[in-house]
């Protein structure tokens, strides 16, 4: 799977090999706020503070976890299940050359990397992504790589802005 940036709001499109499979699209220039359809349910997210370190997760316009920066440059998922069980993963930075993302479950087993391609003639980061974790739906993992792109989407531009 890929993700490829489309416009230069931020927005993307989560592909595989023949198809898109979710185009998530960003309200205003690099604004905190995206939303997408999946099943026909809307999803967004949006910002919980100014600093732009919390953000809400909404389905159907209800809230359903949230996304977190963390002091030590993590991103924390928070997410409700069906039963209202939360489920917890965390993306951390890894490498220093060749670096990636890599999300980890609440227990701490790999679920997916997300490794940064820069194409230089659209000055956009597009994504390659390895699924590690085989106990996931597909709607799940498209759920998932939303989250873990926002992220580490907004992680690159504090990045790109020496906010990190």
């Amino acid at each position: 799977m890929k993700i490829n940036s489309i416009d230069s709001k931020g927005s993307f499109v989560i592909k595989d090999k023949t198809k898109d499979l979710l185009t998530v699209i960003y309200e205003k220039w690099f604004s905190s706020q995206a939303k997408t359809d999946l099943n026909e349910t809307e999803l967004i997210i949006k910002p919980k503070n100014i600093w732009q370190s919390k953000f809400d997760v909404l389905k159907g316009g209800i809230v359903k976890g949230d996304i977190v920066f963390t002091w030590k440059g993590d991103i924390v998922i928070t997410l409700e299940d069906k039963i209202g069980k939360d489920n917890e993963w965390i993306i951390k930075t890894k490498g220093f050359w060749d670096y990636r993302f890599e999300v980890f479950n609440n227990s701490e087993s790999l679920i997916l990397i997300l490794k940064p391609e820069f194409n230089w003639k659209n000055f956009k980061y597009n994504y390659e992504i390895k699924i590690l974790e085989e106990n996931l739906t597909e709607n799940e993992i498209l759920e998932l790589i939303l989250y873990a792109s926002f992220g580490v989407n907004l992680y690159k531009s504090k990045q790109d802005n020496m906010e990190i």
